[in-house]
């Protein structure tokens, strides 16, 4: 094959890389989880929680190891995480027994009345 028969992709052929964060219309965002760049920036939201709260369960208020945490939504995701939403501000890092055990409650939580 010479430098004149190269064959260049279609445009239906060449693949769109995936958004790492998706912003909505109504301001939600969403990290991307099944992309590198997107599962990154999750995991930089919940390390810059983390620190935010000195490595203190948002949940219970007990120490909180890096390797034991994990991401709770504030204002709950919903069934399927259809309004899900990943904002900075809309993030807790907390043990995984207190998540699992909160469920999907509101009510108690981050002064929720």
């Amino acid at each position: 094959m010479g430098a004149t028969d190269v064959m260049f992709p279609k445009p239906k052929d060449v693949k769109k890389a995936p958004v790492a964060v998706r912003v909505f219309k109504d301001g939600r965002e969403a990290c991307n989880l099944l992309c590198k760049a997107g599962a990154d920036e999750y995991q930089r939201r919940k390390r810059v929680a983390w620190e935010e709260q000195k490595g203190i369960c948002a949940i219970c208020h007990l120490r909180l190891n890096w390797a034991d945490t994990t991401v709770d939504h504030i204002k709950v995701r919903g069934m399927g995480g259809g309004s899900r939403d990943d904002r900075q501000f809309n993030i807790a890092a907390v043990h995984g027994i207190c998540n699992s055990q909160r469920g999907s409650q509101t009510h108690g939580y981050y002064d929720v009345p």
